[in-house]
């Protein structure tokens, strides 16, 4: 009695974004109307149909349905009109909102799953994914996949469809989660944003209410590419700095075996063999771990390389023997080749001139120090591309000659 006194009643509502996508709020709110959840219609001004002839709607053909509409000032994209849906529900008192994918001929009953998911799970994100991505990776397309793979990155979390809008979002995690992505970006950031802050993301199967083949990335422009890109090099440095984030209050922390024994189980090599065999995403995870280990060793970074590899591992959910075999491609001979291609390139793309022997060479009469500095930065911009190819490279090659391992998920112990 006195855990149910401290914990608001389940109340969910549904939040509807009028502007996206176009044609379908008068068709979608008549259905939704009828299941008896309270709605929010949220909009900026930029589609021909406004929430407040949405509300008309349906105040006329369903007088008791309850219905708030929210209009934000400036146009934001789908980000800013989920925030402004979200503090509306929870300035009305509800715990919950729930967002809607694409419409189809199971929404109410893709509704219901996902309101039973979060009244049995309160404190957890979850998030619905189609059959199509259920029995294995994400179908979406190539950018769906690309975003799974970095998120597993970024969080250790391995999201089947990251591009899923059919959601039910616990309202006191959005205050911890403070994204700065404002359009279709802002719900893949909340998701590494939630991970972090330790709350649950519960994946549940909802059957076909997402259009199939629907991949929203595939529609952006390539200046919101871009985008996409900057967020998730911010989210993977962020990972990287190790810096403390906020922690959600109901979410459940892990327990955590001893140093050593942890340590044995972090290194063991047949973890390794086990991620091959469970699949798709194992088998990206240990293609990633050696790829970034290749990009390690492109790094002016000598004698630390296997430091810097293991700590990356650690901080990225990698495999730590895929990262140093990886960084171990700059044994020589293969090393001096390297750092001679790096310095050649970084000097030819800094200063627009080719690299000579003879211009190697004569300014260190005298001025070693200074010369090197110069040669370091030649080095470090040079490297950077040249790491960054070569992983590329790797990654493509290592997961196909990947796929010729047989895969048993169902005979793989859960890592």
């Amino acid at each position: 009695m006195s855990a149910a006194t401290k914990s608001p009643a389940f109340s969910p509502a549904i939040v509807v974004l009028v502007n996206e996508p176009p044609g379908i709020p008068f068709a979608q709110c008549d259905e939704l109307a009828g299941i008896g959840l309270p709605i929010i219609l949220v909009d900026d001004g930029t589609a021909t149909t406004n929430a407040s002839e949405v509300f008309a709607r349906l105040q006329r053909d369903n007088s008791e349905a309850q219905v708030t509409v929210v209009h934000c000032e400036r146009p934001g994209g789908r980000g800013t009109l989920l925030r402004a849906g979200f503090a509306a529900a929870e300035k009305s008192g509800h715990t919950h909102a729930l967002t809607l994918g694409p419409h189809g001929s199971h929404a109410c009953a893709t509704i219901d799953m996902l309101i039973s998911a979060a009244r049995e799970h309160r404190h957890a994100l979850i998030l619905g994914i189609p059959d199509a991505g259920a029995s294995g990776p994400p179908r979406g397309g190539r950018s769906t996949r690309l975003t799974s793979i970095l998120l597993r990155l970024e969080t250790g979390i391995a999201v089947r469809n990251p591009h899923s809008r059919w959601r039910v979002y616990p309202l006191a995690l959005a205050p911890l989660a403070q994204c700065r992505a404002r359009g279709v970006l802002y719900e893949v950031e909340i998701l590494a944003r939630a991970a972090w802050a330790g709350c649950r993301i519960l994946q549940v199967t909802i059957g076909n209410a997402t259009v199939p083949g629907s991949d929203p990335l595939y529609s952006l422009s390539l200046p919101d590419k871009l985008r996409a890109a900057a967020l998730h090099a911010r989210l993977l440095l962020r990972r990287l700095s190790g810096w403390p984030h906020a922690k959600y209050p109901a979410g459940q922390a892990l327990a955590t075996p001893p140093f050593w024994r942890g340590l044995g189980q972090w290194l063991n090599p047949l973890r390794a063999w086990r991620e091959l065999r469970r699949g798709d995403f194992g088998r990206t995870e240990l293609a990633s771990g050696i790829a970034v280990g290749v990009f390690i060793a492109n790094l002016p970074v000598f004698g630390v390389q296997t430091l810097l590899a293991l700590y990356v591992a650690r901080r990225l959910h990698l495999h730590p023997l895929a990262v140093v075999v990886g960084s171990k491609a700059s044994t020589p001979p293969v090393g001096p080749l390297l750092i001679a291609a790096a310095i050649w390139l970084g000097h030819l793309l800094l200063h627009g001139s080719r690299l000579t022997w003879k211009g190697l060479i004569r300014p260190m009469d005298g001025h070693v120090f200074q010369a090197m500095l110069p040669l370091l930065l030649d080095w470090i911009v040079g490297a950077t591309l040249i790491g960054t190819g070569m992983a590329v490279i790797t990654f493509a090659i290592a997961s196909f000659l990947f796929r010729s391992v047989p895969a048993r998920p169902d005979k793989v112990a859960a890592p």
